[in-house]
């Protein structure tokens, strides 16, 4: 190098792919965790959907009872319980 100051070029180019680098790599950390955060929040909503679903299917089939032989028979001697109070 016929310059003196050729090693604070060489630092200064260093410095300045250093900000360029890092200024490439925030969004796409960012993003990146974005994405694993909505996609739990998306499972955390279905887990929620699918306990009312079942906390729904549970309060209309109460009183049922599922025999492979006869079908489907009420446990309580076939009086269906209309108002049945919510869990």
């Amino acid at each position: 190098m016929a310059g003196e100051n050729w090693t604070f070029w060489l630092q200064m180019t260093n410095l300045v792919m250093g900000a360029i680098i890092l200024l490439a790599v925030v969004p796409v950390f960012g993003s990146v965790v974005w994405e694993v955060f909505e996609r739990a929040r998306k499972k955390a909503d279905e887990s929620k959907n699918l306990e009312a679903e079942l906390r729904a299917l549970y309060i209309s089939v109460a009183h049922t009872l599922s025999d492979p032989e006869l079908g489907l028979t009420m446990a309580d001697g076939g009086e269906e319980v209309k108002n049945l109070p919510r869990v």
